[in-house]
């Protein structure tokens, strides 16, 4: 025979305020993610304002090329328009004098930030050491 009354029982005060702190915390939880939602909504229209402001003269940092060989750069831009999409592209002048290149660039590959550029170059590193393994492992396949 089981004693029910040496069992452990909540009051309804406890059990309320309990679920209430639970509520709250979920709250909390949804109005920070809100709360990021908007700053990351926030930064893109701030992000599409530079873009569209953007003029031949103007200095910027975007990453340029593909895998492996990705890197970031600086240049100058030459020239912008709008493609049939409407997506900003723009021709950017990297260097100077005679070894000066131009590189087109979509305006998804601008960096606006020292965060943007850091998280960029955390990618690039990651890709090339990832590469870097591939070859490795398939060198000592062989």
């Amino acid at each position: 025979m089981t004693d029910t009354n040496d069992q452990s029982q909540f009051t309804h005060y406890e059990v309320k305020r309990a679920e209430l702190v639970e509520d709250r915390a979920a709250a909390q939880a949804k109005v920070e993610k809100i709360d990021a939602a908007i700053a990351k909504l926030d930064a893109q229209q701030a992000n599409v304002d530079a873009i569209e402001a953007l003029k031949s003269g103007d200095n910027v940092a975007y990453v340029y090329g593909r895998a492996a060989n990705k890197r970031i750069l600086s240049g100058t831009v030459a020239a912008t328009k709008k493609n049939e999409k409407g997506a900003v592209q723009l021709k950017v002048e990297h260097g100077t004098g005679f070894d000066a290149e131009f590189h087109l660039i979509d305006s998804s590959a601008l960096l606006f930030t020292a965060e943007e550029i850091e998280a960029a170059q955390t990618d690039i590193d990651a890709t090339v050491a990832t590469a870097k393994a591939a070859e490795a492992a398939t060198q000592a396949a062989t």
